[in-house]
């Protein structure tokens, strides 16, 4: 069972306080050393208007465009202002091009600087979301063969953000709340994060009810040997509790959620009084089906909350149950989301199997290397 089929467990309500406090400016207020460096731009109504703009494909702003467009044909003629050419053109072809309304040109020059500056500001490197959400399905856009993610210049940040439908979870935010859930408002904001390269073995969900943390999962869905031996899951489980214990649990208050976190090394086994736990917390979301339970089902969740509650009310201590990747045979990877892999939406998946990805990518590719000579 996956995330999409969770609807028939009855998860914790989602609800605008909840969405609050998931949403990334509100949790790292409360654990800014605890994670990597960030900056939080909020986004005005022409930002917006320009990440839901679908209608003429992937574009940059006007102050990033190379001076010669690699858009399709008929793009590039609505781009340009050159009516005595549009005249010229036979009657089919300008039918079709005034079948549907120029692309709506859009300049962000402020936005564009303080993006350079956080850029330059981290070291040339950064990684972006949204309030909720990461572009990891655009990835494939960026011609960086070191991470998809990692953006050395403005461009590449708009290109993702552009060629992403996650950031859309954030975009509709409230389509995720139920019917009766009260109006709220939540500033949509840009964040730029400083860039590491993260190893996938080294990251961690962990899945918190009633405030006790009752599972971990490794994110990736790859057998790494490495995490095998019970003196290495012993202490995986000891460092992020401790870490949930003394840190998380204190300065946040919802009951239920899920964070992720990045272990610099998971393999260390020197007992906790002698080290800290050494790790950073990534992300923190709701407890939601359309957060990827990992290696787990929700339904196995659920019935590990159930056991846990049954044995604490006998005041019995529960650790985390953990799971990661034991086997390379095939079927150790059947808990896994189908996508989790790749960390792709369903809706990606099926569009990448079309061939107009790839020639999206060389298109993109072209402009960012026109952009920056």
């Amino acid at each position: 069972m996956t995330a999409n089929s969770a609807s028939s467990i009855e998860l914790p309500t989602l609800t605008p306080a909840v969405l609050h406090a998931c949403s990334f400016p509100t949790w790292y207020r409360s654990f800014p050393q605890h994670t990597f460096r960030s900056t939080v731009i909020t986004l005005d109504q022409a930002h917006i208007d320009y990440l839901r703009d679908t209608r003429h494909g992937l574009h940059l702003p006007e102050e990033l465009a190379p001076a010669t467009s690699q858009l399709s044909d008929s793009e590039d003629g609505a781009e340009t202002a050159d009516t005595s050419s549009a005249k010229s053109s036979s009657s089919s072809s300008s039918s079709s091009r005034t079948s549907s309304p120029p692309p709506r040109r859009y300049s962000f020059p402020e936005l564009t600087r303080k993006i350079a500056e956080t850029i330059e500001m981290y070291g040339g490197s950064v990684f972006p979301k949204l309030n909720w959400s990461a572009p990891q399905d655009a990835g494939f856009l960026l011609v960086s063969g070191d991470g998809p993610l990692r953006c050395r210049a403005p461009a590449d940040v708009y290109m993702l953000l552009k060629g992403s439908d996650c950031i859309f979870h954030d975009l509709d935010v409230h389509a995720k709340l139920p019917p009766a859930s009260p109006g709220a408002a939540f500033p949509v904001v840009l964040v730029l994060r400083e860039w590491f390269n993260l190893n996938p073995a080294h990251e961690f969900r962990c899945f918190v009810r009633a405030r006790k943390l009752m599972a971990i999962s490794a994110r990736s869905s790859t057998y790494y040997d490495f995490l095998l031996p019970d003196e290495v899951r012993q202490s995986i489980v000891t460092r992020i509790g401790s870490f949930f214990d003394s840190v998380i649990s204190p300065q946040f208050d919802l009951s239920d959620f899920i964070f992720d976190v990045y272990l610099k090394n998971p393999t260390t086994t020197v007992p906790l009084a002698a080290t800290k736990p050494n790790l950073k917390l990534v992300d923190i979301n709701p407890f939601a089906a359309y957060i990827d339970p990992c290696l787990f089902s929700y339904e196995e969740l659920e019935q590990s909350y159930s056991a846990i509650s049954a044995e604490s009310d006998q005041k019995l201590h529960v650790a985390p149950l953990l799971r990661v990747v034991e086997s390379e045979h095939p079927h150790q990877h059947c808990r896994a989301s189908k996508f989790q892999a790749s960390k792709l939406p369903a809706e990606f998946v099926n569009y990448s199997q079309n061939q107009d990805v790839n020639r999206l990518s060389d298109e993109f590719s072209t402009m960012l290397q026109a952009e920056r000579r």
